[in-house]
């Protein structure tokens, strides 16, 4: 469990964690974090001319990064986010995209339905929604997890010698400002407030019975640490990646790690 920190590193780490399950340095991980500041994060392929259009960015009062993964904006800071690393190996779905995808987002329904929410996936999408839209929580994607039909979170996905990222939130309080479109959050749902410890615990106690698994608290490695670090310096707080998302930004191979 990471608690809380700045964008930077949220991306960096969870790359770093990619980066050292596909390397077989590691047992597959469950993330569970948060963001301070709060914060803007965008897809891998959006153009910095849709993130500059949010006034609190560019008025340079809120931090932003790019992720690794695709989908739209997002808005970071009345969340919980989430990730999970593991080989294709370790899921009955793991060659496929979509199947991977409901696989590895199973412990969420489970977690929801912990709760008392009727959680389910979004078939098709939702003409209601504007599909043109650059803001994640205004559109629903097939792959989207609902709750009691209402989107209040996402997930994408990177794969990377037969590996794969899937990481993705949960908003915890809302209605909250994803730039000018307002979405509930979980404690609006739920009529009480369901703040972040409660939630990690729901998460984990989820993740455990879903995939009978058991989890073993642990901070990162020294060689995820000192990859997440190279990976802030010279991929995640950079002009070259931010802005122009210039795929050699950041490239694991310029540094010397060993674990």
């Amino acid at each position: 469990m990471s608690g809380c920190q700045d964008p930077y590193m949220n991306m960096s780490m969870d790359e770093a964690l990619l980066e050292s399950v596909s390397k077989s340095h590691a047992d597959p991980v469950l993330r569970i974090y948060g963001w301070f500041p709060h914060a803007i994060s965008y897809g891998r392929f959006q153009d910095i001319s849709e993130v500059m259009e949010i006034g609190a960015v560019s008025a340079g009062r809120m931090p932003f990064v790019r992720r690794m993964t695709g989908g739209s904006i997002v808005y970071h800071g009345t969340d919980i986010s989430y990730s999970v690393c593991c080989r294709q190996e370790d899921l009955v779905h793991g060659d496929n995209v979509k199947g991977s995808f409901m696989e590895l987002g199973s412990f969420l329904k489970a977690a929801y339905q912990n709760l008392g929410i009727d959680g389910h996936y979004s078939v098709g999408g939702d003409d209601k929604y504007t599909k043109k839209t650059t803001l994640c929580m205004a559109k629903k994607e097939e792959h989207d997890l609902l709750a009691n039909g209402l989107k209040i979170g996402g997930s994408s996905q990177r794969r990377r010698r037969s590996c794969i990222l899937q990481h993705g939130f949960i908003i915890l309080d809302g209605p909250s400002h994803c730039a000018s479109y307002r979405c509930p959050g979980l404690s609006q749902i739920m009529g009480y407030e369901i703040d972040f410890f409660r939630m990690q615990d729901v998460l984990i106690q989820s993740f455990k019975n879903t995939y009978n698994v058991k989890l073993l608290s642990a901070g990162p490695t020294e060689y995820e640490m000192k990859t997440a670090d190279m990976l802030i310096a010279k991929k995640y707080s950079t002009y070259e990646w931010n802005y122009q998302g210039k795929r050699n930004a950041g490239n694991i191979k310029e540094a010397s790690l060993a674990k």
